[in-house]
């Protein structure tokens, strides 16, 4: 008899510990499935841009790369497309779209005209 009591304890003290991690497990996990996808958009300037010949067995290809200042002097070099790449310049300003070494996309603001006079 004692140990059918001391069984059913223990089997309740399992339910209830394995539902505490399921509710608050899952949401922590959320949180950090949220956090890991966000992006980050911050305003940079090009640094400048550089490309790499890659050879493979079916042939050669470029791998293209711009490099960016954050704020606060930090500078950040990110694969591109090529289409990118081509247009870009040294000295554009715009929001990079970006989460660790990958990128997302880069929205350059318009330059203004200067006035002539």
């Amino acid at each position: 008899m004692r140990y059918v009591v001391f069984s059913i304890l223990v089997i309740l003290v399992l339910l209830s510990v394995s539902t505490i991690f399921f509710i608050f497990g899952g949401s922590l996990f959320s949180e950090i499935k949220y956090v890991k996808n966000r992006k980050i958009k911050p305003n940079v300037t090009v640094l400048g841009k550089r490309d790499k010949l890659m050879l493979r067995q079916s042939g050669p290809y470029t791998n293209y790369f711009v490099t960016f200042k954050l704020a606060e002097d930090d500078i950040l070099e990110l694969p591109v497309s090529k289409k990118l790449y081509k247009t870009v310049q040294y000295g554009d300003v715009g929001e990079l779209e970006y989460y660790g070494d990958r990128f997302y996309g880069f929205t350059m603001e318009r330059k203004r005209k200067k006035d002539v006079s």
